[in-house]
């Protein structure tokens, strides 16, 4: 029983010291986090206990409500300081830094993909990126316009018939918009994944 409590006890110290000695380093870091409004959540762990037996489909409104208002807010996920830009200014200056473009290697540690637009910085980024510029001309986006306009128009007609009904979970129907626009503007390939059942199966292949 005393060598149990001692190793109890030796433990609790241990992890004490570490924890003091985190903080320590990041002293200045932590100073300047500080001055960014928003929570520090739980000890150790930030809001990460938000995400706790969610589904991925709940990920999205929890980060929304994260702002609360503010053009600023920063949170923690564990040890990592993350902070939510809620402003069109602010964004801006994110993406035009090049001090931005490291994406943190622990938060994305789950993507197979390494080397996308998503995961990559520096040269490799660059080079991508101009590649995907010439997809995003003035002249390209106006020739899309118009398929635009029909697959939103069609989405709406869908939405139109839940007005003054019961709520309802809007996700798979937008989803289904956005893959059917994607699909015709990036490939060609038009295909009715919006009121087809059949066809909207592919939503769940691309979520899994």
């Amino acid at each position: 029983m005393i060598v149990l409590q001692s190793l109890l006890f030796g433990s609790l110290v241990s992890l004490v010291a570490f924890y003091a000695n985190f903080l320590w380093k990041r002293r200045r870091f932590n100073e300047l986090a500080a001055k960014i409004p928003g929570s520090n959540g739980l000890p150790f762990i930030g809001i990460l206990h938000k995400f706790a037996f969610r589904s991925y489909r709940h990920y999205l409104s929890i980060f929304c409500e994260i702002p609360d208002g503010n053009s600023l807010t920063k949170f923690w996920l564990g040890p990592f300081l993350t902070v939510s830009v809620n402003s069109p200014e602010n964004l801006q200056a994110v993406l035009n830094s090049p001090k931005c473009q490291k994406k943190p290697s622990a938060l994305y540690s789950g993507w197979s993909a390494t080397e996308g637009m998503v995961l990559s910085h520096g040269s490799l980024w660059k080079n991508h990126r101009k590649i995907l510029s010439g997809a995003f001309t003035v002249n390209v986006l106006h020739r899309l316009l118009p398929m635009f306009d029909e697959k939103s128009k069609k989405s709406l007609h869908i939405l139109k018939k839940h007005v003054n009904k019961e709520e309802f979970d809007v996700y798979e129907k937008v989803a289904a918009c956005s893959l059917e626009t994607l699909m015709k503007g990036n490939f060609n390939y038009d295909r009715d994944y919006q009121t087809e059942p059949e066809n909207a199966k592919l939503l769940t292949i691309v979520e899994e």
